[in-house]
């Protein structure tokens, strides 16, 4: 898969994310790394005490 292509998707991703986020008052991240050689993507969620 080309870079373009990954962003692409890592973008539409990321909006998603911010739709779910806002429908469900949560705080779920997303985070990608390119090293050169290899990619790392990583989903988080801040939870919040009850």
């Amino acid at each position: 898969m080309k870079l373009n292509e990954i962003n692409k998707v890592i973008k539409k991703v990321s909006e998603e994310l911010t739709n779910i986020n806002k429908k469900y008052n949560t705080d779920i991240n997303i985070f990608f790394e390119d090293n050169g050689s290899y990619n790392h993507v990583l989903f988080s969620q801040v939870q919040t005490p009850v």
